[in-house]
């Protein structure tokens, strides 16, 4: 990145470390951070896979949810997911969250 300063060209090579540091978060699982970077860059593409990302990280999460006390014992886990499921713009997400919502 220091080296970028001096380089003709400094903008697309700043974007290009920006997206690979994104890409090594999310192979890191680290999600939350990779969805700053890839805003920042106005990949909203890559935004909503984060999204996605972290929407199934939260429903490994639940385990295996079989009574309706399940899944309100797990209600912030739930309300996570529908969260994660708007921001990821998954209509078939958000229909399996709102599904599990219903029961809180």
């Amino acid at each position: 990145r220091d080296f970028a300063a001096y380089s003709l060209k400094k903008t697309e090579l700043l974007r290009m470390i920006d997206h690979n540091e994104a890409a090594s978060l999310y192979g890191a699982k680290r999600y939350q951070e990779a969805v700053k970077i890839f805003q920042r860059l106005g990949d909203q593409q890559r935004v909503q896979q984060c999204y996605r990302a972290l929407y199934s990280h939260e429903q490994q999460s639940l385990g295996g949810i079989k009574t309706v006390a399940d899944v309100q014992a797990n209600a912030g886990t739930i309300r996570s997911m529908e969260r994660y499921a708007k921001l990821s713009g998954d209509q078939q997400l958000m229909r399996h969250a709102q599904s599990l919502v219903k029961h809180l």
